[in-house]
């Protein structure tokens, strides 16, 4: 006697509930978009963030070097003491996002960095493949990574440069 999988179904109780597919619009949650940056000179692989650099406030004076100012992921804090303010501080001010540093190599002491205000100190983040300076993080303030203009590259936006030289090139030519 050969059954088909309907009557199966329809013979045998089920064990285990139906998922339904749409779920409360409460518990819906979006995924958000990632950006990926690479370094502008090798094109490596560097970070990866939900937020748009181009979007994020940039550094003035007295800092003088125009970074990009990114917000990293606060850690969770352990106890009420100065960090942890500083911390839920920090947490306001970045808002929502998240950004991850894949491939960057952190200089193993700081420099100290003379400005107009004083000193400033510097930990340098390198590319992972040709080692140039591409960002910083201050000894004061871990929670944000300052990226240097020109220094990193949206995913999108790898190659149209050398394109609109080859097609610029290709004009002058003909």
């Amino acid at each position: 006697m050969h059954l088909s999988y309907q009557s199966h179904l329809s013979t045998y109780p089920v064990a285990f509930p139906a998922r339904r597919l749409l779920s409360p619009p409460q518990l819906q949650m979006t995924t958000p978009r990632v950006y990926t940056y690479h370094c502008t000179f090798c094109s490596h692989l560097l970070l990866a963030s939900t937020h748009i650099f181009t979007s994020l406030p940039t550094r003035r004076s007295p800092g003088l070097d125009n970074a990009t100012i990114v917000p990293l992921p606060a850690p969770e804090p352990d106890d009420e003491d100065e960090d942890t303010v500083m911390a839920n501080t920090g947490r306001e001010i970045r808002g929502k996002g998240y950004t991850l540093m894949l491939t960057l190599l952190r200089d193993r002491q700081a420099k100290v960095v003379t400005r107009e205000d004083g000193f400033e100190k510097r930990t340098l983040l390198r590319c992972g493949r040709c080692r140039l300076v591409v960002a910083y993080q201050l000894e004061a303030q871990g929670g944000f990574l300052y990226v240097l203009p020109g220094a990193v590259t949206e995913s999108g936006e790898l190659g149209k440069e050398e394109a609109a030289v080859e097609l610029g090139m290709g004009m002058v030519m003909a």
